[in-house]
């Protein structure tokens, strides 16, 4: 097996996490190198400090197969890779959210951007500009941040609580430079905010149904899906026109329960479209539907196939590598992994722990020069780099 980075961010609490995630049993100090049996061998390189660490400290470990583990002191919830600059853009889903930036070649951290909102939770890149929705809380209206990719600092904050609502998962259309932004509200009509990028103002509230959650766009019909995890149904609205009907209801015939979307997602070059659904249960959504989106942004050709739950919304990303072949990468929650299905959604392989993927898999982002997925784990407090090539 080929040698593989483990870099371990933070103090004696990260060290003590990494030693059980490698289940080695070592009362090796932090510094020293890990005793491994050989022929394994493991050389350890020189400290590097870091942002919000104390130290960072690289390791090889040969039997993490293409991927690199990073520890982290934060909750990575959202992801976003700025592959011009080589920089990572993680939220965390914190009281007192902040953004942090990393840097893509060596893993260190470039950055803390504190937002002094509660509980960022969709991020995008566009033009320049990384946006961050926050979900908001009692005394703290729904926002999006807005951040300079190239000064790495905030902006502004954009006010879209008027729109009602909580501020869930964003999607931005690089042909408009329209944001959108699913605000979920448990009762009453769900909304999503529609933002200028050239004015970074709140311009449009686009009724949809209840608990408006997943939102993506498909550049090429300029089409918005929306799902609504409280209506059960999926919703498409019109990007130059801003109307909004129902493309998808969820419910079965006869009705058994569940039929609640959480993820939305697009991929514009093979125009395909993902939803995740809770079937027959709206609280494990395993189940993920396939779409084929046409040129006037219609929906064709129904397909389903069960995965792992991805609990509260673990993205569903179809890589845009060369090497990759169109292969769709699926975060578990629930179950700590990221399935890899193949382009006909056969299932490739289950990622675990044993190839690096932490605790709460939930976010997944992709740098095509680098041929690289990133994996946020919630619980864990980690990304896994995994090499799109070798998989």
């Amino acid at each position: 097996m080929s040698k593989q980075t483990f870099l371990i961010l933070g103090g004696c609490a990260s060290i003590a996490f990494a030693i059980a995630m490698l289940m080695f049993h070592s009362t090796a100090e932090p510094g020293a190198a890990f005793a491994i049996p050989a022929p394994m061998q493991m050389d350890r390189v020189p400290f590097r400090p870091g942002l919000q660490t104390t130290t960072t400290q690289e390791y090889f470990f040969p039997f993490v197969t293409n991927n690199h583990f990073v520890l982290l002191t934060y909750k990575p919830y959202a992801l976003v890779s700025d592959s011009a600059r080589s920089q990572l853009f993680l939220a965390d889903n914190a009281t007192n959210s902040s953004v942090f930036v990393l840097n893509e070649n060596g893993m260190t951290t470039l950055a803390q951007i504190p937002l002094s909102r509660t509980l960022s939770f969709g991020i995008g890149l566009f033009n320049d500009k990384v946006y961050v929705s926050n979900w908001g809380g009692q005394f703290d209206p729904s926002s999006v941040s807005v951040i300079s990719a190239t000064t790495r600092a905030k902006i502004k904050d954009i006010p879209i609580n008027a729109c009602g609502g909580q501020a869930a998962h964003l999607a931005i259309n690089p042909t408009t430079g329209y944001i959108y932004v699913a605000m979920h509200a448990g009762i009453g009509t769900g909304m999503v905010a529609v933002i200028s990028s050239t004015t970074d103002a709140l311009v449009a509230c686009v009724p949809t149904n209840t608990g408006a959650f997943g939102v993506a766009v498909h550049p090429g019909s300029n089409s918005i899906f929306v799902g609504n995890r409280d209506g059960l149904d999926l919703w498409r609205i019109d990007g130059a026109t801003n109307l909004a009907m129902r493309v998808k209801d969820f419910r079965q015939t006869p009705d058994l329960g569940g039929g609640s979307p959480y993820y939305v997602g697009v991929h514009p070059i093979s125009n395909t479209l993902f939803v995740m659904v809770g079937l027959p249960n709206s609280d494990v959504p395993d189940k993920l539907f396939v779409y084929d989106i046409q040129a006037s942004g219609t929906i064709t050709n129904e397909r389903v196939v069960q995965v792992g739950n991805t609990n509260e919304g673990g993205y569903v990303l179809q890589s845009s590598s060369s090497c990759a072949a169109g292969l769709i990468f699926v975060a578990a929650t629930a179950t700590n992994e990221v399935w890899i299905l193949n382009r006909d959604l056969t299932t490739r392989k289950r990622l675990s722990g044993n190839d690096g993927i932490g605790a709460q898999p939930i976010a997944i982002a992709e740098n095509t020069l680098l041929k690289r997925i990133y994996v946020g784990n919630k619980q864990s407090q980690s990304i896994t780099l995994v090499d799109i090539c070798a998989q």
